[in-house]
């Protein structure tokens, strides 16, 4: 449905720029390009000072668009009111730009709009994340975007109504009243076309004012749906169903222990150890018995008491918490951060408790094990079976397992350890080998990695840190021979002018903990320190354990400084772990970084959870789908191209369980939603297999070795 735009006006100023110190953001369309100062932007923004929370009467809309030069901005901060509905609207042309508000035009600006790259699209419905933790003492609530273009179809999405928004409470489980969306809009040069928002502000309610929205089981009250537990019966019945519906689902004889596959045409010699080979253009996994192998695993199996949620100061939220001893005791956990004792609740772990009766956990274990067989699942990937989260509920054993490792009591530079100090390296040294040295012979390890995703990247500030160290540094003088000798050809004099030091000698130079570096020289150096990392941590575990893969850090593609952090981590490990939240197995960005690198690789998380479109009160993720018919329809296409391309030996499903639906944070918690809030799992709350998603899993899965193959 097409609407008017409008405007309702009180105060107008054009803007070169519009950042405020600590401000928050709320976008109701994007399509910038801030670093190209291309695209637009059209959204609410507010400011707060030292002492004092966002005020409505502070805050702003504010339209903009990119020359290519600058961003030119028009704004207004009305009289707002609360619980009015706004409906506003930017119009472009390719001469000008004109913001209206209730249909009043505020203002119109002459200038023209230089695109964004190609393959943007436009986000909506998008709180932005520069507040620093203050909270504006009221909310915004999109319900709707609608982008009308010249000669184009009209694009149109519809967020939460109006009549949603006072029907019930579900909405508050998303801060965006719904969660980001996004639409397929990218502007051609000079085109006209004319953006509109409807939005209502409402007045913030303090966590601890909101009424009950957390049932006896970890659903939301004001959720209804299929399948919905409301008695214990409920849960028995589950079971039972379960029962019958594993027994039609049995374990495939098509693949050894380890998940190789027997069917093969052909066979490697087995050395009792996973390892990768390159085939017919292909790289393949190979398992400890010698067949060919596309590693399917699953994440925090079995996660007993994880991920819990923090009650304190909120316990208004809950109907009835789980009683603290007895049969539920496992239901409650804590957790020490920085020196400070967090405690929590974990809604599933009652759940298997009331389902399962005493010895709970010992079934939710086997189940773990029966499940994961039943849907085509090789093993566990991070943060499972007998490491890390698995480990602290006495974890799973039988099944092969990824496990994450990490410099346990290593002396810091500032996150990374100095890799040039000889005493340094023998404490790395020991912290790894007290993780491995137990495990050298088990053959149920694929491989090692050294902590996840940003562990593994060396930040700018590792760099700036070692330059503000003493000359003793071992650090800090490796990076000053280095640049001396590799950028300076030994020309001492060049170097300190260049470093804007006083440096006569190089003792000196160690001993300037004012250094100026030169972009280009800073940045070189952090490659360097980087390179000598990885082939540091890289040869230290291949040293304890020289018989199992090294999987490197997991890293993010984007979550780093730059691409040559692909590289770098690439070049030091048998196979590159990398984790990818995509509704896509690769794009163009992803194949170029897999043809690059030119390895064998493992995805160690993907996940594109289903949001219900928040009618369970589940968050809407940054990929997500409608529903768990969708999810598995992109899990069996995401499968079926990892299994094809030459690259790709495995996949980890990031995870076994869903999320509490007030997050995952311990501890004091302030808001409704603490942490990640998302339905991940293959299971839900009840501790039940989402029956049309597992289905579907299990026949990719049971395909995927012969899609490598090539035989479909």
């Amino acid at each position: 449905m097409k609407q008017k735009l409008s405007i309702f006006l009180l105060v107008l100023f054009t803007l070169t720029s519009t950042t405020f110190a600590d401000s928050q953001r709320f976008w109701l369309a994007n399509y910038e390009q801030w670093s190209a100062k291309q695209g637009f932007t059209f959204h609410l923004e507010n400011k707060s000072n030292d002492n004092d929370t966002m005020q409505l009467k502070d805050l702003a809309l504010v339209a903009g668009v990119g020359t290519g030069k600058a961003f030119r901005y028009a704004s207004t901060r009305p009289q707002w009111e609360l619980n009015k509905t706004y409906t506003a609207s930017l119009i472009v042309t390719g001469k000008d730009i004109t913001l209206i508000l209730n249909d009043q035009t505020v203002k119109q600006i002459k200038t023209t709009m230089l695109p964004g790259k190609k393959g943007s699209v436009v986000a909506a419905n998008a709180p932005g994340w520069a507040n620093k933790g203050r909270k504006p003492d009221y909310q915004i609530i999109q319900h709707q975007l609608i982008i009308t273009p010249d000669n184009q179809p009209t694009l149109q999405v519809d967020l939460l109504s109006v009549e949603e928004l006072k029907a019930c409470n579900l909405w508050r489980f998303n801060p965006a009243g719904g969660g980001q969306t996004h639409l397929p809009f990218q502007p051609q040069a000079g085109q006209s076309f004319t953006v509109t928002a409807a939005f209502t502000i409402i007045q913030r309610v303090p966590v601890d004012q909101l009424p009950v929205m957390i049932d006896t089981y970890g659903q939301a009250v004001d959720a209804d749906f299929p399948g919905k537990v409301k008695t214990d019966s409920d849960l028995h019945a589950k079971w039972e169903d379960e029962k019958r519906r594993l027994a039609q689902m049995p374990p495939s004889t098509d693949y050894d222990r380890f998940g190789g596959y027997l069917k093969s045409p052909w066979k490697e010699q087995a050395t009792g150890y996973y390892r990768t080979i390159k085939r017919d253009g292909k790289f393949w996994l190979i398992t400890p018995e010698g067949n060919p192998c596309f590693y399917l695993g699953m994440c925090t199996v079995p996660s007993l008491n994880w991920p819990a949620t923090g009650v304190e100061g909120r316990e208004n939220l809950f109907a009835q918490l789980p009683p603290k001893t007895g049969l539920y005791k496992d239901a409650w956990t804590t957790h020490v951060k920085q020196g400070k004792k967090l405690t929590g609740v974990c809604f599933h772990a009652a759940n298997m408790a009331r389902k399962y009766g005493e010895g709970w956990q010992d079934t939710a274990r086997q189940l773990a094990v029966k499940r994961l067989a039943s849907f085509g699942f090789h093993g566990i990937g991070k943060w499972g079976g007998s490491f890390g989260d698995g480990a602290k509920a006495g974890g799973i054993s039988a099944l092969p397992v990824t496990p994450v490792i990490y410099w346990r009591g290593v002396e810091r530079l500032h996150k990374m350890p100095d890799v040039f100090d000889q005493d340094i390296r023998k404490q790395c040294y020991q912290a790894l080998e007290k993780q491995i040295k137990p495990h050298l012979n088990n053959p149920l390890i694929v491989g090692w990695s050294i902590g996840n995703e940003k562990h593994g990247i060396v930040w700018p500030e590792e760099i700036q840190t070692i330059f503000t160290k003493d000359a003793k540094t071992a650090a800090k003088r490796a990076l000053i021979d280095h640049a001396l000798q590799s950028i300076y050809q030994n020309n001492l004099t060049k170097l300190a002018n260049a470093w804007k030091s006083d440096a006569t000698s190089v003792e000196q130079l160690y001993a300037d903990t004012q250094l100026k570096l030169p972009k280009d020289d800073f940045e070189t150096l952090r490659q360097y320190f980087a390179n000598a990392y990885h082939a540091f941590a890289y040869k230290t575990v291949k040293t304890i354990d020289p018989n199992h893969l090294y999987l490197s850090y997991w890293v993010v593609p984007g979550w780093w400084v730059n691409d040559s952090d692909w590289m770098i981590g690439a070049r030091h490990c048998d196979v590159v772990g990398y984790d990818r939240y995509a509704l896509q197995y690769a794009d163009e960005r992803m194949l170029r970084l897999l043809k690059e690198a030119d390895k064998p690789t493992m995805v160690g998380e993907f996940n594109f959870p289903a949001d219900y479109e928040g009618k369970r009160g589940y968050g809407s993720f940054k990929v997500s789908t409608k529903n768990e018919t969708q999810m598995g329809q992109t899990y069996q296409q995401w499968v079926r191209d990892a299994a094809t391309s030459p690259y790709c030996v495995g996949l980890l499903f990031f995870h076994y369980r869903d999320q509490p639906l007030t997050g995952r944070s311990l501890g004091v918690v302030k808001s409704l939603t603490g942490g990640e809030h998302y339905a991940f799992g293959i299971v839900d709350i009840t501790d039940t297999p989402k029956w049309d998603l597992v289905t579907q899993m299990r026949d990719a899965n049971l395909k995927a070795a012969q899609w490598r193959l090539g035989n479909e």
